[in-house]
């Protein structure tokens, strides 16, 4: 349910940039190529996000949490990045962005991952490398941080 919230919260945030490019009076850049990349990309974000959604529920983990986790997950999407939550958010917003247009968007979408990366991972990682140690440690060698 969480994931349908991100998926319809993107589009909100990409059709509200949108409208910078018409203050800023960029023109935007639809055509049959962004359209259906932008379709492309949201559906493997939107996947990405319900699998890793999945991989903690069937963890007994919650998606939204205001502490870090209790145990660490290493299957699903999380063999292959620590942060595939994040990674869906990225690109079911890139998705919309393209879908649209928004020359404006696509440097939201830049912004975004700026502050995935700067605030939410690195600070989440701190905090689960506190709690789990070696084992996280280890874990950090093994999948990388995005892709």
């Amino acid at each position: 349910m969480m994931s349908l919230g991100v998926f319809v919260a993107a589009f909100i945030v990409a059709l509200l940039v949108t409208r910078a490019d018409v203050l800023l009076g960029l023109a935007n850049y639809k055509s049959t190529w962004s359209l259906a990349g932008g379709v492309v990309i949201l559906l493997i974000g939107l996947f990405f996000r319900l699998w890793a959604s999945y991989t903690f529920y069937s963890n007994d983990l919650k998606v939204l949490a205001l502490k870090p986790q209790s145990k660490i997950v290493q299957s699903g999407p999380y063999r292959y990045t620590r942060n595939p939550l994040y990674v869906g958010i990225i690109l079911i917003l890139l998705g919309w962005t393209l879908i649209l247009g928004s020359k404006a968007g696509l440097v939201a979408v830049v912004l975004s991952v700026i502050l995935f990366h700067l605030d939410l991972t690195l600070s989440g990682e701190k905090e689960l490398e506190n709690k789990f140690g070696e084992e996280y440690r280890q874990y950090k060698l093994k999948v990388p941080r995005w892709f």
